[in-house]
């Protein structure tokens, strides 16, 4: 097995990098993260950093948004996904065939497997899945005059994208239909070292600093996963070592590969 070295530390067989990932543990058979425990001296410690909850009914009420009046549908995230559909079955609105769905990324958009039939309905996604691409995605595939939903948490962040789809002429109206809160972790932090901090949504970071105030004066790797978590984190001033999607990478897994590339020690 190599052996790794960044900022002084060495790390091999006997002390191995642990690496903190803000999500459930995903299903090992479709992702590498246990073959990249074999390669490099690396752990890896799957723990979500956020709990979903979803909205009341009266909350839904006062957005004043009908769903069947929206044949265009954004979903960013697998939660948005789950929420519109829940909300749809909830308030008994029929699905209609010529419904267009945008998804910011590719396994989003296969997500809608789970609620639709796949083939008979018209899903688009970014190729690339940056916010840029995405909204050229949905302005290529609008039609004239329909305006947009798209769906969110109560929390969601998404300044530029919404700026995007303004300077594409596209009228978007905006619904939440779940929120996220802090889950504590202190526990787990206090009987477990990290090395690196990967975040999968800017509310985890946002859940860390609640959980650890000390956090941004100390100093991690850090590694994100989406655009908006990556902006998040380069305003929240934190020091990002590797970050996915990319021109390289389209996935966490394979962005931190490349990055342990990149420190592993050399023998000459």
């Amino acid at each position: 097995m190599v052996s790794l070295k960044h900022k002084g530390v060495v790390y091999n067989d006997e002390y191995r990098m642990n690496i903190l990932i803000s999500q459930n543990k995903p299903n090992v058979l479709k992702c590498g993260y246990e073959e990249l425990s074999k390669k490099y001296p690396v752990n890896f410690h799957f723990e979500s950093l956020i709990k979903i909850e979803t909205i009341s009914m009266f909350e839904f009420k006062k957005q004043r948004i009908d769903l069947i009046d929206y044949k265009n549908i954004i979903f960013s995230t697998k939660n948005a996904i789950e929420y519109y559909f829940k909300f749809m079955n909830l308030l008994k609105v029929k699905i209609l065939k010529d419904t267009k769905y945008y998804c910011l990324r590719e396994e989003i958009a296969m997500y809608l497997h789970k609620f639709i039939n796949f083939k008979k309905r018209k899903v688009f996604f970014s190729q690339t899945g940056t916010i840029k691409s995405f909204s050229e995605e949905i302005a290529n595939h609008l039609d004239t005059n329909h305006k947009l939903l798209y769906i969110i948490s109560e929390n969601q962040q998404d300044k530029q994208f919404l700026k995007l789809l303004k300077k594409n002429n596209n009228a978007c109206d905006m619904l939440y239909l779940y929120r996220t809160s802090y889950l504590p972790i202190k526990n787990l932090l206090s009987h477990q070292h990290f090395d690196t901090f990967c975040f999968t949504t800017p509310s985890s970071i946002q859940s860390l600093w609640f959980n650890d105030p000390m956090f941004k004066k100390q100093t991690y790797l850090v590694g994100t996963f989406g655009e908006n978590t990556l902006n998040f984190a380069k305003k929240s001033f934190l020091n990002v070592s590797f970050s996915a999607p990319n021109k390289v990478s389209k996935n966490l897994c394979h962005a931190i590969e490349e990055f342990l590339k990149t420190i592993i020690i050399k023998v000459s």
